[in-house]
């Protein structure tokens, strides 16, 4: 039997850790909006900060 872990708050805390820092404000603004506020989703420093 495989068992999934359905914690939304786990699974964001896993992928902040293992990819911290990877969304510069450089790649912010080429991929997501050179018009928008930089906002990583991880915030600054992994799944320490906000996302």
């Amino acid at each position: 039997m495989l068992l999934w872990n359905l914690d939304v708050d786990a699974a964001i805390r896993r992928v902040c850790d293992a990819t911290p820092d990877t969304l510069t404000s450089e790649a912010w603004s080429t991929y997501v909006s050179p018009d928008r506020s930089y906002d990583p989703p991880c915030g600054s420093g992994g799944a320490t900060g906000t996302h």
